[in-house]
């Protein structure tokens, strides 16, 4: 049976975080031109977003969606995540890397 000090012993890629070490995120894209786009893309959805809602109309929806899909961009850019995908053709998508 494992007690506490032998659990501390063990090095860190075997304990509960070895899962999220690849969503450690990239400053260098986010403080990059292809970041900094996707940031403002995303930013400018949202205040869209906003505008429609407050006068009911019924393109809210549209924009909603395109400030998720911003949002799923810059996540799997900023972590790396989308090398992990490599059946997709990425520079089709949306911003090449």
């Amino acid at each position: 049976m494992l007690s506490a000090w032998n659990r501390r012993d063990r090095p860190p890629e075997e304990g509960a975080a070895a899962g999220l070490q690849g969503f450690t995120v990239d400053k260098a894209f986010l403080s990059s031109l292809k970041g900094i786009l996707l940031e403002t893309e995303l930013a400018l959805t949202f205040i869209i977003f906003v505008c429609f809602t407050a006068s009911i109309s019924a393109y809210m929806a549209a924009a909603l969606l395109e400030f998720f899909i911003t949002l799923a961009f810059l996540f799997l850019y900023a972590t790396q995540y989308y090398q992990r995908f490599d059946r997709l053709n990425w520079p089709c998508l949306g911003i090449s890397v």
